[in-house]
């Protein structure tokens, strides 16, 4: 499996807002010769807490391919991350 994840990010370093990102992330299953994953983040928000705590969060639209089918499922994900 090859996994391509690629982010474009502008620095904000405001009181509320550390940065702000746009991001790709393609999976290729080499064995089989096709891309089965793509998931595309249109908003990402670093957020700090305090100088040592920070959060980010984002949302991610997810398309995965059933190899057996060929059909591609859809979703729609909300997350956070931690940083410490």
């Amino acid at each position: 499996r090859i996994r391509q994840y690629t982010t474009l990010t502008w620095n904000l370093s405001t009181k509320h807002l550390k940065f702000y990102r746009l991001a790709n992330e393609v999976f290729y299953e080499v064995d089989k010769s096709l891309i089965t994953m793509n998931r595309f983040y249109p908003l990402v928000l670093g957020v700090p807490l305090t100088d040592a705590f920070s959060t980010t969060f984002y949302y991610m639209y997810q398309r995965k391919r059933s190899v057996a089918s060929d059909n591609w499922s859809t979703g729609h994900i909300i997350g956070t991350s931690i940083k410490f």
